[in-house]
């Protein structure tokens, strides 16, 4: 049973996510550093696909691939995000 505090922290703790998610896709397209440091634990390891094979980088790695990367002319859409109170992931446009 969700006691009330416990209801009170799990919407702290999504409005959290949301701030979050939104520093990466807000400071992504115009190259904010410091907003998309904010986005990351400072040992996060971020990977894609890149011409079918899995690439990692460190923070520090990627952010210096972004400081080098040019402005993006786009306008990143927050669709939806999942959360179960351990892991969670984002649908983005």
């Amino acid at each position: 049973m969700k006691t009330q505090t416990s209801q009170v922290n799990a919407e702290e703790e999504k409005q959290s996510i949301l701030l979050t998610l939104n520093d990466y896709l807000q400071g992504r397209p115009v190259l904010d550093i410091e907003r998309i440091r904010a986005a990351f634990h400072p040992d996060a390891y971020i990977r894609t696909i890149i011409e079918e094979k899995l690439v990692q980088w460190t923070l520090p790695q990627y952010l210096d691939l972004v400081a080098q990367a040019t402005i993006q002319e786009c306008h990143p859409e927050h669709l939806s995000f999942t959360w179960d109170g351990d892991t969670g992931s984002a649908h983005v446009h």
